[in-house]
């Protein structure tokens, strides 16, 4: 123990005992320069995983559509909503058809992301029926970083694929 205290009363009358004010603006430089660095790059993988996220609930989204049509026996429609902000999956209801409403559900799902920017529909609206066939088409999706993810519905067996384009 009195060599330790020998040692930290050498520090002090030397002027060893801390760091220069040089030495910490010098850490606070590099920390500040690495920090810059990181920001962007983190941001960039944050939406990166939003738009992977985005694409994983529209394929759910698709499949539950095809398994309520399935399930409820009555066709379910696919549709984008207003300014293409998301897609909303709901029962097909003729103009002055009663059906039962109480055994299927209001809506299927909705999609609504912040990582994506536009959704596109083609046709206006895909419709899964209880046969297990749809009307066929395609979803394209943009995220916000400018990818593209092309969802494409066969007709004859309504079944969901994934066309992916790279980035130009």
């Amino acid at each position: 123990m009195r060599g330790v205290a020998t040692h930290r009363a050498t520090q002090r009358a030397t002027g060893e005992a801390g760091f220069t004010l040089i030495e910490a603006l010098v850490v606070l430089a590099v920390v500040g320069l690495l920090s810059a660095l990181a920001f962007p790059a983190i941001d960039r993988a944050r939406t990166a995983i939003m738009a992977r996220a985005a694409r994983a609930e529209q394929t759910h989204i698709l499949l539950a559509a095809r398994a309520n049509a399935l399930r409820y026996d009555r066709p379910f429609v696919l549709e984008a909503m207003p300014r293409g902000a998301g897609v909303s999956v709901a029962p097909e209801t003729a103009p002055g058809q009663a059906g039962d409403r109480a055994s299927a559900p209001a809506a299927a799902g909705v999609l609504q992301s912040a990582a994506i920017t536009s959704i596109e529909i083609t046709p206006r609206r895909i419709v899964f029926y209880p046969d297990g066939s749809s009307s066929g088409g395609s979803i394209r999706l943009t995220t916000a970083d400018g990818a593209t993810m092309t969802f494409l519905i066969d007709r004859d067996l309504g079944s969901v694929s994934e066309a992916v384009r790279p980035r130009a």
